[in-house]
């Protein structure tokens, strides 16, 4: 068990590593808690808070911002046509005009 500890744990390296691969899907969840677990319940219900937050709230907020860039692109794309539009029309209508003079 201490063995696990340090291969996962012994530094802030190795630490930072671990949270990052059980995080991005590069380590199974258990294989990295148990060492933690065993330490005491407490660890175990930290571990799993900094889990749930990070999954279900840092990339909410990374896909809402994603989100809103795609929205915010897709809004200025229509203000071009709009104006794209605009100018087609006001080019008719002054090839119109001149053809009737």
């Amino acid at each position: 068990a201490r063995e696990q500890i340090d291969h996962l744990y012994g530094s802030l390296d190795r630490t930072m590593m671990t949270l990052f691969l059980t995080v991005t899907g590069g380590m199974e969840w258990s294989v990295a808690a148990e060492p933690i677990v065993k330490l005491g319940t407490g660890y175990g219900v930290i571990w799993t808070g900094y889990i749930a937050f990070m999954m279900f709230g840092m990339l909410n907020v990374l896909t809402g911002i994603f989100v809103d860039s795609a929205i915010s692109v897709m809004n200025n794309d229509k203000d071009n046509m709009i104006l794209a539009q605009l100018e087609e029309r006001t080019a008719l209508i002054t090839f119109i005009s001149n053809v009737f003079r």
